[in-house]
């Protein structure tokens, strides 16, 4: 709320004195005056002593009596205020009287409903948490600071009652379920799914874990993370009273991977579904979901084998680094239950990673000073993915980049015209492009563009890149924490730009609820970019053999995705 007002943070002090050289020196300036400010001030602090429901009734009565405050201590130091009759104040004392107490009916009533911590799913969707669920004290800062650096608000992604009611009814069954410091006492009677990552970029790893949370959702599996290439650091806690680390007791299942006689595979694999075969697991099954899976582990998305897991596997421990949800249709009993918890097909990625990956405080303080030093007054901020793949190379990829944004608005053209310096510095639109890219030639290529012509509209436009890598080193904690820094700041963006086809991309525009501009991956066509049909990432890897009638095919034809 401070931010609003313009305050970097909440003011600590109110001056109730006069500046030196002002009529009266440095002294008091009454006390009725003093008792008025305090009261002002009174009205406006209740939004800092209470929970957060109903913020926005009150940030109304918070900014109103702060912008009549500072209104008042313009006219104070103008010239010298006359005292106030008592009957003034004792009706200034009953307005603020009246003013704390409807706050307070309205917390009071908001908890009756739901409990008073709350946290965001997806961009418009709260689901209530008690103050001391996540051990008394919330560590992860991004929590309540991430929506306040996002530019862009996707209002139209509702979530549905349905995802609300299981949602929380998850959150309950992962506090009954997930073992903490001691063996939990209900744990002989849940089941769980365990995912262990595997190799792959940190896009990878937030697709597939959300993934694999939905098929938790599906299944009313307790889901847990096995510590591995820094997952336990990069991200918060995302369920309250539990966590959803691996225990160092079951450590074991981490391996269990590399167990190839234990992949669901390998066990009962039919990759065309055929009905009526008769399935049975062990408690501990695999299901191995990778790029390069076998044909036979695509029994994974079958009914049957679904069903027999639900009834004989305890344990299921899944590696992935694919968005393996459209899949997930194949699957009758699955199809209707996603139907019903997400009306917009679109909207499942956006809704899921917005509530389970919140960057660690490690992660987002560097977030948030990158924005704050070189991207925070821009009025216009352009973020722009690039990488070249085996599917996508163009040989001007910089160019290219220049001319899309030209194409989609977002710059103006160059013009050889030399408008007047002081002109340009009064009337110029600020913009900043920030550039995300293992390589730092195409920053360069598009800061010796802008600089060296003038923009037909005079705007001026700066290009910052946070790293320049080289290689990609997944696994190194610096390298991925700048990883996920680099997504959370591309999803801030007002317009994103990304290069196909790109898990980095997909986690960016799934956390700010936006349809990319996306190149596009046929050079001879007279467009380089357009705007993607959907926000929803891509199964790299779809099994073909499972037509369905809500998917279509990806970017340069790798993969199907949900439309």
């Amino acid at each position: 709320m401070w931010r609003i007002l313009g305050y970097r943070s909440r003011p600590s002090t109110v001056r109730l004195h006069q500046k030196d050289g002002e009529e009266g020196g440095d002294k008091p300036i009454g006390w009725s005056r003093d008792f008025l400010l305090c009261l002002e001030y009174l009205v406006a602090c209740p939004v800092h002593m209470v929970g957060n429901h109903h913020h926005q009734l009150r940030g109304i009565f918070c900014i109103e009596a702060l912008e009549f405050g500072r209104r008042r201590r313009k006219t104070f130091q103008d010239r010298r205020m006359k005292s106030y009759s008592p009957s003034l104040l004792f009706f200034v004392l009953l307005f603020s009287a009246a003013a704390l107490l409807l706050v307070w009916i309205l917390d009071v009533n908001s908890d009756s409903a739901m409990m008073s911590r709350s946290r965001t799913l997806g961009s418009n969707f709260r689901i209530s948490n008690n103050t001391t669920s996540y051990n008394g004290s919330d560590s992860c800062r991004s929590r309540n600071e991430y929506d306040f650096y996002s530019r862009r608000r996707s209002a139209s992604f509702e979530p549905s009652e349905s995802l609300q009611r299981k949602i929380l009814e998850y959150e309950a069954l992962h506090g009954r379920c997930a073992p903490g410091p001691e063996q939990c006492a209900n744990c002989s009677t849940c089941g769980y799914l365990v995912y262990v990552p595997a190799n792959q970029g940190i896009g990878n790893k937030m697709v597939a874990i959300v993934a694999a949370f939905l098929y938790a959702l599906l299944t009313d599996r307790t889901m847990l993370i096995a510590r591995l290439e820094n997952l336990d650091t990069l991200f918060c806690e995302p369920f309250p009273s539990s966590s959803w680390l691996l225990p160092s007791s079951w450590k074991h299942l981490e391996l269990a991977p590399w167990d190839a006689s234990k992949w669901i595979g390998s066990l009962a694999g039919s990759p065309n579904c055929s009905r009526g075969v008769d399935v049975s697991f062990p408690e501990v099954v695999v299901a191995y979901l990778d790029y390069n899976y076998r044909d036979q582990d695509k029994a994974f998305f079958c009914q049957d084998q679904q069903q027999a897991l639900n009834s004989s596997a305890r344990w299921i421990v899944l590696s992935s680094g694919q968005y393996f949800t459209p899949a997930l249709y194949n699957v009758p009993a699955f199809r209707s239950k996603l139907e019903e918890l997400f009306p917009q097909q679109e909207a499942i990625f956006h809704l899921l990673v917005r509530y389970l990956l919140l960057p660690s405080d490690f992660v987002w303080d560097k977030a948030a000073r990158y924005y704050d030093a070189y991207l925070a007054q821009a009025e216009l901020l352009v973020g722009v993915q690039l990488r070249n793949h085996i599917w996508f190379s163009p040989p001007n990829l910089a160019e290219d980049t220049f001319d899309c944004l030209v194409q989609q608005g977002a710059l103006a053209n160059t013009t050889q015209e030399r408008a007047p310096r002081s002109s340009v510095r009064k009337n110029s639109k600020k913009v900043a492009v920030l550039v995300v890219s293992l390589n730092s030639q195409y920053s360069e290529t598009l800061k010796s563009k802008v600089l060296g012509y003038d923009l037909a509209d005079g705007s001026s436009v700066s290009i910052h890149q946070p790293s320049v890598e080289g290689v990609q080193n997944t696994g190194n904690l610096d390298h991925d924490a700048q990883a996920v820094m680099e997504i959370y700041l591309l999803s801030m963006s007002d317009v994103l730009v990304t290069s196909p086809p790109s898990t980095f991309d997909y986690s960016a525009a799934g956390l700010a609820g936006v349809r990319p501009v996306q190149f596009v991956c046929d050079q001879n066509k007279s467009v380089v970019c357009s705007v993607r049909e959907t926000m929803e990432p891509c199964y790299h890897v779809y099994p073909a053999q499972f037509a369905l009638d809500n998917i279509e095919k990806c970017e340069c034809g790798v993969g199907f995705r949900l439309v």
